[in-house]
Protein backbone atom coordinates (compact mmCIF):
# COMPACT_ATOMS: atom_id res chain seq x y z
CA UNK A 1 0.00 0.00 0.00
CA UNK A 2 2.86 2.39 0.83
CA UNK A 3 4.42 1.67 -2.56
CA UNK A 4 1.13 2.46 -4.28
CA UNK A 5 0.72 5.77 -2.45
CA UNK A 6 4.30 6.83 -3.27
CA UNK A 7 3.86 6.11 -6.98
CA UNK A 8 0.48 7.88 -7.08
CA UNK A 9 2.04 10.93 -5.43
CA UNK A 10 4.91 10.95 -7.92
CA UNK A 11 2.78 10.59 -11.04
CA UNK A 12 0.45 13.37 -9.95
CA UNK A 13 3.24 15.67 -8.82
CA UNK A 14 5.30 15.29 -11.99
CA UNK A 15 3.06 17.32 -14.33
CA UNK A 16 2.83 20.19 -11.84
CA UNK A 17 6.57 20.31 -11.22
CA UNK A 18 7.48 20.23 -14.90
CA UNK A 19 4.78 22.72 -15.84
CA UNK A 20 5.94 25.61 -13.64
CA UNK A 21 7.86 27.32 -16.41
CA UNK A 22 4.92 26.98 -18.79
CA UNK A 23 2.66 28.50 -16.14
CA UNK A 24 4.84 31.61 -16.11
CA UNK A 25 4.76 31.80 -19.89
CA UNK A 26 1.02 31.30 -19.87
CA UNK A 27 0.53 34.15 -17.40
CA UNK A 28 2.56 36.47 -19.65
CA UNK A 29 0.48 35.31 -22.59
CA UNK A 30 -2.69 35.98 -20.58
CA UNK A 31 -1.58 39.52 -19.83
CA UNK A 32 -0.89 40.12 -23.51
CA UNK A 33 -4.33 38.83 -24.45
CA UNK A 34 -5.89 40.95 -21.75
CA UNK A 35 -4.19 44.06 -23.14
CA UNK A 36 -5.30 43.25 -26.68
CA UNK A 37 -8.90 42.78 -25.57
CA UNK A 38 -9.10 46.09 -23.75
CA UNK A 39 -8.24 44.86 -20.28
CA UNK A 40 -10.60 41.86 -20.24
CA UNK A 41 -9.16 38.44 -19.40
CA UNK A 42 -10.32 35.45 -21.48
CA UNK A 43 -13.12 33.61 -19.66
CA UNK A 44 -12.76 29.94 -18.67
CA UNK A 45 -14.94 27.53 -20.64
CA UNK A 46 -17.42 25.11 -19.07
CA UNK A 47 -18.55 22.04 -21.05
CA UNK A 48 -21.27 19.64 -19.83
CA UNK A 49 -21.52 17.48 -22.95
CA UNK A 50 -19.46 14.61 -21.47
CA UNK A 51 -19.06 15.00 -17.74
CA UNK A 52 -18.24 18.26 -16.00
CA UNK A 53 -15.38 19.76 -18.01
CA UNK A 54 -13.60 22.99 -17.15
CA UNK A 55 -11.01 24.57 -19.43
CA UNK A 56 -8.77 27.47 -18.52
CA UNK A 57 -8.10 29.22 -21.82
CA UNK A 58 -5.22 31.29 -20.36
CA UNK A 59 -2.96 28.44 -19.30
CA UNK A 60 -4.30 25.70 -21.56
CA UNK A 61 -5.38 23.51 -18.66
CA UNK A 62 -8.39 21.22 -18.70
CA UNK A 63 -10.11 19.43 -15.82
CA UNK A 64 -12.91 16.88 -16.03
CA UNK A 65 -15.13 15.20 -13.45
CA UNK A 66 -17.04 12.11 -14.60
CA UNK A 67 -18.85 9.26 -12.95
CA UNK A 68 -21.37 6.48 -13.19
CA UNK A 69 -23.82 4.59 -11.00
CA UNK A 70 -25.13 1.13 -11.94
CA UNK A 71 -27.85 -0.64 -9.97
CA UNK A 72 -28.40 -4.32 -10.92
CA UNK A 73 -31.00 -6.96 -10.11
CA UNK A 74 -30.90 -10.60 -11.23
CA UNK A 75 -33.25 -13.56 -10.96
CA UNK A 76 -32.26 -17.22 -11.48
CA UNK A 77 -34.46 -20.06 -12.67
CA UNK A 78 -31.95 -22.70 -11.70
CA UNK A 79 -31.57 -26.26 -12.88
CA UNK A 80 -31.46 -27.67 -9.31
CA UNK A 81 -28.38 -29.76 -9.92
CA UNK A 82 -25.15 -28.46 -8.45
CA UNK A 83 -25.27 -24.76 -7.67
CA UNK A 84 -27.57 -22.65 -5.54
CA UNK A 85 -28.28 -19.22 -7.02
CA UNK A 86 -30.06 -16.53 -5.04
CA UNK A 87 -31.95 -13.68 -6.71
CA UNK A 88 -30.51 -10.42 -5.45
CA UNK A 89 -29.75 -6.77 -6.17
CA UNK A 90 -26.55 -4.75 -5.85
CA UNK A 91 -24.88 -1.48 -6.70
CA UNK A 92 -22.68 -2.78 -9.50
CA UNK A 93 -20.60 0.37 -9.78
CA UNK A 94 -20.46 3.80 -8.13
CA UNK A 95 -17.49 5.39 -9.82
CA UNK A 96 -16.00 8.86 -9.64
CA UNK A 97 -13.32 9.95 -12.07
CA UNK A 98 -11.15 13.07 -12.04
CA UNK A 99 -8.81 13.80 -14.93
CA UNK A 100 -6.97 16.66 -16.52
CA UNK A 101 -4.71 17.90 -19.29
CA UNK A 102 -1.80 20.32 -19.21
CA UNK A 103 -0.42 22.10 -22.28
CA UNK A 104 -1.52 19.37 -24.71
CA UNK A 105 1.23 16.93 -23.70
CA UNK A 106 0.50 16.05 -20.04
CA UNK A 107 -2.52 14.07 -18.83
CA UNK A 108 -3.47 12.66 -15.43
CA UNK A 109 -6.41 10.58 -14.19
CA UNK A 110 -7.77 9.12 -10.96
CA UNK A 111 -10.75 6.74 -10.78
CA UNK A 112 -12.39 5.60 -7.55
CA UNK A 113 -15.24 3.14 -7.06
CA UNK A 114 -17.44 3.18 -3.96
CA UNK A 115 -19.68 0.20 -4.81
CA UNK A 116 -18.10 -1.97 -2.12
CA UNK A 117 -18.76 0.56 0.63
CA UNK A 118 -15.25 2.02 0.62
CA UNK A 119 -13.09 3.84 -1.92
CA UNK A 120 -11.41 1.36 -4.24
CA UNK A 121 -8.72 2.86 -6.49
CA UNK A 122 -9.33 1.60 -10.02
CA UNK A 123 -6.63 3.64 -11.70
CA UNK A 124 -4.21 6.45 -10.91
CA UNK A 125 -1.86 7.51 -13.67
CA UNK A 126 0.01 10.31 -15.38
CA UNK A 127 0.87 10.41 -19.09
CA UNK A 128 3.30 12.41 -21.18
CA UNK A 129 3.31 12.85 -24.98
CA UNK A 130 6.74 14.00 -26.21
CA UNK A 131 5.63 13.86 -29.85
CA UNK A 132 2.29 13.55 -31.62
CA UNK A 133 0.84 10.05 -31.32
CA UNK A 134 3.30 8.79 -28.66
CA UNK A 135 2.19 8.49 -25.03
CA UNK A 136 4.19 7.35 -21.99
CA UNK A 137 2.12 6.41 -18.91
CA UNK A 138 2.95 5.41 -15.34
CA UNK A 139 0.95 4.53 -12.24
CA UNK A 140 -1.82 2.06 -11.44
CA UNK A 141 -2.82 0.87 -14.92
CA UNK A 142 -4.95 -1.81 -16.55
CA UNK A 143 -3.36 -4.40 -18.80
CA UNK A 144 -4.38 -3.60 -22.36
CA UNK A 145 -5.65 -7.02 -23.44
CA UNK A 146 -8.51 -7.84 -25.77
CA UNK A 147 -11.19 -5.90 -27.63
CA UNK A 148 -14.04 -6.86 -25.28
CA UNK A 149 -12.14 -5.63 -22.22
CA UNK A 150 -11.50 -2.27 -23.90
CA UNK A 151 -15.20 -1.46 -24.30
CA UNK A 152 -16.40 0.32 -21.18
CA UNK A 153 -18.96 -1.60 -19.10
CA UNK A 154 -21.16 1.50 -19.23
CA UNK A 155 -21.08 1.50 -23.05
CA UNK A 156 -21.17 -2.27 -23.65
CA UNK A 157 -24.17 -3.69 -25.58
CA UNK A 158 -24.70 -6.23 -22.75
CA UNK A 159 -24.64 -5.90 -18.97
CA UNK A 160 -21.41 -7.85 -18.54
CA UNK A 161 -18.46 -8.76 -20.72
CA UNK A 162 -17.94 -12.31 -22.03
CA UNK A 163 -16.93 -15.42 -20.08
CA UNK A 164 -13.41 -15.43 -21.50
CA UNK A 165 -12.90 -11.76 -20.62
CA UNK A 166 -14.04 -12.44 -17.06
CA UNK A 167 -11.51 -15.26 -16.70
CA UNK A 168 -8.56 -14.13 -18.83
CA UNK A 169 -8.93 -10.33 -18.99
CA UNK A 170 -6.13 -7.99 -17.92
CA UNK A 171 -5.62 -6.97 -14.29
CA UNK A 172 -4.90 -3.61 -12.66
CA UNK A 173 -1.23 -3.34 -11.68
CA UNK A 174 1.51 -0.79 -11.01
CA UNK A 175 3.81 -0.11 -13.94
CA UNK A 176 4.50 1.78 -17.16
CA UNK A 177 3.17 1.63 -20.72
CA UNK A 178 4.24 3.00 -24.09
CA UNK A 179 1.51 3.67 -26.64
CA UNK A 180 1.70 4.90 -30.22
CA UNK A 181 -1.46 5.67 -32.19
CA UNK A 182 -2.23 7.12 -35.60
CA UNK A 183 -5.40 7.57 -37.64
CA UNK A 184 -5.66 3.85 -38.44
CA UNK A 185 -3.14 2.06 -36.25
CA UNK A 186 -2.41 1.55 -32.53
CA UNK A 187 0.29 -0.39 -30.66
CA UNK A 188 1.01 -0.58 -26.92
CA UNK A 189 3.67 -2.23 -24.76
CA UNK A 190 3.45 -2.46 -21.00
CA UNK A 191 5.46 -3.65 -18.02
CA UNK A 192 3.49 -4.04 -14.77
CA UNK A 193 4.05 -5.51 -11.32
CA UNK A 194 1.84 -6.92 -8.57
CA UNK A 195 3.12 -8.13 -5.19
CA UNK A 196 1.16 -10.09 -2.57
CA UNK A 197 2.75 -10.13 0.88
CA UNK A 198 1.87 -11.24 4.38
CA UNK A 199 3.68 -10.34 7.62
CA UNK A 200 6.32 -8.53 5.58
CA UNK A 201 7.17 -11.58 3.44
CA UNK A 202 6.48 -11.80 -0.27
CA UNK A 203 4.14 -14.71 -1.03
CA UNK A 204 3.48 -14.19 -4.72
CA UNK A 205 4.97 -11.56 -6.99
CA UNK A 206 3.66 -11.30 -10.53
CA UNK A 207 5.50 -9.38 -13.23
CA UNK A 208 3.44 -8.75 -16.33
CA UNK A 209 4.48 -7.84 -19.86
CA UNK A 210 1.68 -7.09 -22.31
CA UNK A 211 1.35 -6.18 -25.96
CA UNK A 212 -1.61 -5.06 -28.07
CA UNK A 213 -1.83 -3.86 -31.65
CA UNK A 214 -4.79 -3.00 -33.86
CA UNK A 215 -5.48 -1.63 -37.31
CA UNK A 216 -8.55 -0.18 -39.02
CA UNK A 217 -8.54 -1.54 -42.60
CA UNK A 218 -11.92 0.13 -43.25
CA UNK A 219 -12.83 3.46 -41.69
CA UNK A 220 -15.45 6.05 -42.60
CA UNK A 221 -18.18 8.10 -40.93
CA UNK A 222 -20.79 5.32 -41.06
CA UNK A 223 -18.55 2.27 -40.61
CA UNK A 224 -15.30 1.09 -39.09
CA UNK A 225 -13.51 -2.26 -39.02
CA UNK A 226 -11.14 -3.46 -36.30
CA UNK A 227 -8.51 -6.19 -36.48
CA UNK A 228 -6.15 -6.75 -33.61
CA UNK A 229 -3.98 -9.06 -31.53
CA UNK A 230 -3.19 -9.04 -27.81
CA UNK A 231 -0.76 -10.95 -25.63
CA UNK A 232 0.56 -10.99 -22.09
CA UNK A 233 2.97 -12.98 -19.96
CA UNK A 234 2.66 -13.19 -16.17
CA UNK A 235 5.86 -14.32 -14.46
CA UNK A 236 5.31 -15.59 -10.90
CA UNK A 237 8.15 -15.03 -8.44
CA UNK A 238 8.64 -14.91 -4.67
CA UNK A 239 7.58 -17.25 -1.90
CA UNK A 240 7.57 -21.04 -1.93
CA UNK A 241 6.67 -22.91 -5.09
CA UNK A 242 3.25 -23.87 -3.73
CA UNK A 243 2.49 -20.17 -3.14
CA UNK A 244 3.04 -19.23 -6.78
CA UNK A 245 -0.54 -19.56 -7.89
CA UNK A 246 -2.71 -18.78 -10.91
CA UNK A 247 -6.49 -18.97 -10.98
CA UNK A 248 -9.21 -18.55 -13.61
CA UNK A 249 -12.96 -18.30 -13.11
CA UNK A 250 -15.97 -16.45 -14.51
CA UNK A 251 -19.51 -15.49 -13.50
CA UNK A 252 -22.53 -16.61 -15.60
CA UNK A 253 -23.31 -13.31 -17.34
CA UNK A 254 -24.31 -11.21 -14.30
CA UNK A 255 -22.26 -9.72 -11.47
CA UNK A 256 -24.90 -10.05 -8.74
CA UNK A 257 -23.97 -13.64 -7.89
CA UNK A 258 -20.67 -14.93 -6.52
CA UNK A 259 -21.43 -18.45 -7.81
CA UNK A 260 -19.00 -19.38 -10.58
CA UNK A 261 -19.83 -22.48 -12.60
CA UNK A 262 -16.33 -22.59 -14.09
CA UNK A 263 -13.35 -22.26 -11.73
CA UNK A 264 -9.87 -23.79 -11.82
CA UNK A 265 -9.30 -23.04 -8.11
CA UNK A 266 -5.65 -22.27 -7.25
CA UNK A 267 -3.15 -23.70 -9.73
CA UNK A 268 -0.07 -24.11 -7.55
CA UNK A 269 3.59 -24.23 -8.60
CA UNK A 270 2.96 -21.80 -11.46
CA UNK A 271 6.07 -20.48 -13.18
CA UNK A 272 4.41 -18.23 -15.78
CA UNK A 273 1.14 -17.69 -17.65
CA UNK A 274 1.00 -16.74 -21.33
CA UNK A 275 -2.12 -15.57 -23.14
CA UNK A 276 -2.87 -14.52 -26.70
CA UNK A 277 -6.04 -13.15 -28.30
CA UNK A 278 -7.33 -12.52 -31.81
CA UNK A 279 -9.76 -9.59 -32.13
CA UNK A 280 -12.20 -8.52 -34.84
CA UNK A 281 -15.00 -5.97 -34.94
CA UNK A 282 -17.15 -4.07 -37.42
CA UNK A 283 -19.46 -1.11 -36.92
CA UNK A 284 -21.72 -0.85 -39.99
CA UNK A 285 -24.43 1.81 -39.79
CA UNK A 286 -26.71 0.59 -36.95
CA UNK A 287 -25.04 -2.83 -36.63
CA UNK A 288 -22.11 -3.85 -34.45
CA UNK A 289 -20.28 -7.17 -34.89
CA UNK A 290 -17.65 -8.34 -32.40
CA UNK A 291 -15.59 -11.54 -32.24
CA UNK A 292 -12.67 -12.62 -30.09
CA UNK A 293 -10.78 -15.80 -29.27
CA UNK A 294 -8.29 -16.24 -26.41
CA UNK A 295 -5.83 -19.05 -25.69
CA UNK A 296 -4.06 -19.33 -22.31
CA UNK A 297 -1.14 -21.56 -21.32
CA UNK A 298 0.00 -22.14 -17.72
CA UNK A 299 3.57 -23.44 -17.33
CA UNK A 300 4.60 -25.04 -14.00
CA UNK A 301 7.91 -24.66 -12.20
CA UNK A 302 10.66 -27.02 -13.35
CA UNK A 303 10.98 -28.46 -9.85
CA UNK A 304 7.22 -28.82 -9.37
CA UNK A 305 5.78 -31.96 -7.85
CA UNK A 306 5.52 -35.00 -10.10
CA UNK A 307 2.43 -35.07 -12.28
CA UNK A 308 2.04 -31.30 -12.62
CA UNK A 309 2.15 -30.44 -16.30
CA UNK A 310 1.56 -27.53 -18.65
CA UNK A 311 -2.12 -26.62 -18.96
CA UNK A 312 -4.09 -24.99 -21.77
CA UNK A 313 -7.43 -23.15 -21.59
CA UNK A 314 -9.41 -21.18 -24.16
CA UNK A 315 -12.55 -19.13 -24.72
CA UNK A 316 -14.23 -16.82 -27.18
CA UNK A 317 -17.42 -15.06 -28.21
CA UNK A 318 -19.50 -13.70 -31.09
CA UNK A 319 -21.71 -10.65 -30.56
CA UNK A 320 -24.16 -8.77 -32.79
CA UNK A 321 -26.08 -5.65 -31.79
CA UNK A 322 -28.54 -3.48 -33.72
CA UNK A 323 -29.78 0.02 -32.87
CA UNK A 324 -33.50 0.04 -33.64
CA UNK A 325 -33.54 3.84 -33.71
CA UNK A 326 -30.74 4.20 -36.26
CA UNK A 327 -27.73 5.25 -34.15
CA UNK A 328 -24.29 3.80 -34.80
CA UNK A 329 -21.30 2.99 -32.59
CA UNK A 330 -18.18 4.85 -33.68
CA UNK A 331 -14.83 3.12 -33.90
CA UNK A 332 -11.81 4.83 -32.34
CA UNK A 333 -8.61 3.61 -34.05
CA UNK A 334 -6.41 5.38 -31.50
CA UNK A 335 -7.69 3.18 -28.67
CA UNK A 336 -8.68 0.18 -30.79
CA UNK A 337 -12.23 0.09 -29.38
CA UNK A 338 -15.85 0.92 -30.14
CA UNK A 339 -17.81 3.65 -28.38
CA UNK A 340 -21.36 3.73 -27.07
CA UNK A 341 -24.72 4.84 -28.41
CA UNK A 342 -25.00 8.62 -28.70
CA UNK A 343 -28.38 10.35 -29.04
CA UNK A 344 -28.76 13.56 -31.03
CA UNK A 345 -30.74 16.45 -29.61
CA UNK A 346 -33.79 15.90 -31.84
CA UNK A 347 -34.29 12.32 -30.58
CA UNK A 348 -33.63 13.36 -26.99
CA UNK A 349 -36.10 16.24 -27.13
CA UNK A 350 -38.74 13.95 -28.68
CA UNK A 351 -38.51 11.77 -25.60
CA UNK A 352 -37.90 8.49 -27.42
CA UNK A 353 -34.18 8.19 -26.83
CA UNK A 354 -32.57 5.17 -28.47
CA UNK A 355 -33.23 1.43 -28.38
CA UNK A 356 -30.83 -1.42 -29.08
CA UNK A 357 -31.00 -5.20 -29.36
CA UNK A 358 -27.97 -7.47 -28.77
CA UNK A 359 -27.24 -11.18 -28.91
CA UNK A 360 -24.06 -13.03 -27.92
CA UNK A 361 -22.76 -16.57 -27.92
CA UNK A 362 -19.73 -17.13 -25.71
CA UNK A 363 -17.86 -20.15 -24.40
CA UNK A 364 -14.98 -21.05 -22.12
CA UNK A 365 -13.10 -24.30 -21.47
CA UNK A 366 -11.14 -24.59 -18.21
CA UNK A 367 -10.60 -28.36 -18.45
CA UNK A 368 -7.21 -29.91 -19.18
CA UNK A 369 -6.64 -33.61 -18.46
CA UNK A 370 -6.62 -33.90 -14.65
CA UNK A 371 -7.68 -30.30 -13.94
CA UNK A 372 -11.47 -29.96 -14.10
CA UNK A 373 -12.26 -26.27 -14.07
CA UNK A 374 -15.37 -26.84 -16.17
CA UNK A 375 -16.86 -25.79 -19.49
CA UNK A 376 -19.59 -23.25 -20.10
CA UNK A 377 -21.59 -21.91 -23.04
CA UNK A 378 -23.91 -18.93 -22.71
CA UNK A 379 -26.56 -17.50 -25.03
CA UNK A 380 -27.34 -13.91 -24.06
CA UNK A 381 -30.14 -11.71 -25.41
CA UNK A 382 -30.16 -8.05 -24.47
CA UNK A 383 -32.36 -4.98 -24.81
CA UNK A 384 -31.14 -1.45 -24.05
CA UNK A 385 -33.21 1.71 -23.80
CA UNK A 386 -31.17 4.90 -23.72
CA UNK A 387 -33.54 7.57 -22.39
CA UNK A 388 -30.88 10.17 -23.14
CA UNK A 389 -27.09 10.35 -23.11
CA UNK A 390 -27.03 9.96 -19.32
CA UNK A 391 -29.74 7.42 -18.44
CA UNK A 392 -29.92 3.81 -19.63
CA UNK A 393 -32.14 0.84 -18.78
CA UNK A 394 -30.94 -2.64 -19.74
CA UNK A 395 -32.47 -6.13 -19.61
CA UNK A 396 -30.58 -9.36 -20.34
CA UNK A 397 -31.80 -12.93 -20.62
CA UNK A 398 -29.10 -15.61 -20.39
CA UNK A 399 -29.35 -19.34 -21.06
CA UNK A 400 -26.41 -20.99 -19.32
CA UNK A 401 -25.07 -24.44 -20.22
CA UNK A 402 -22.21 -25.65 -18.03
CA UNK A 403 -20.51 -28.85 -16.95
CA UNK A 404 -17.87 -29.46 -14.30
CA UNK A 405 -16.65 -32.83 -13.04
CA UNK A 406 -19.64 -34.58 -14.62
CA UNK A 407 -22.25 -32.28 -13.03
CA UNK A 408 -24.35 -30.20 -15.42
CA UNK A 409 -26.03 -26.87 -14.73
CA UNK A 410 -28.51 -25.12 -17.06
CA UNK A 411 -29.82 -22.08 -15.15
CA UNK A 412 -31.76 -19.32 -16.89
CA UNK A 413 -30.87 -15.82 -15.75
CA UNK A 414 -32.73 -12.51 -16.05
CA UNK A 415 -30.72 -9.37 -15.32
CA UNK A 416 -31.93 -5.75 -15.16
CA UNK A 417 -29.81 -2.62 -14.82
CA UNK A 418 -30.54 1.06 -14.25
CA UNK A 419 -27.56 3.23 -15.14
CA UNK A 420 -26.66 6.88 -14.83
CA UNK A 421 -23.44 8.31 -16.30
CA UNK A 422 -22.03 11.79 -16.61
Amino acid sequence: MEKLLIIIALVFAAPSLLAKKKDKDAKKKGKTLKQKEGGKSPRPKLDLSSGLKFKDSDSEKEYKVSGRVMADWASFNQDLRRSEFISAAEVRSARLGISGKLYNNWEWALKLDYAGGSADIKSASASYSPIKGLKLSAGLLSENFGLDDNISTAKHPLMERSLQTGAFGGDDRLGVTINYASKRFMVELGGLDDTESQNGEVENRTRSYNFRASVAPLLAKSYGMHAGISAYEHIHRGGEGSQREAKFSSRPGVHVTDVKLVDTDDIKYTDYVQAGALEWGLSLHSFLFLAEYTLVQVTPLKNAAAGIRRRNFDGGFLLVSYALTGQSRKYDPKSGSFGGISIDKSSEMAGFGAMELAIRFDFIDLNDVDLKGGEEENYTFGFNWYLNNNFKLAANFIQVNSERSGARDRPRVVGIRAQFTY
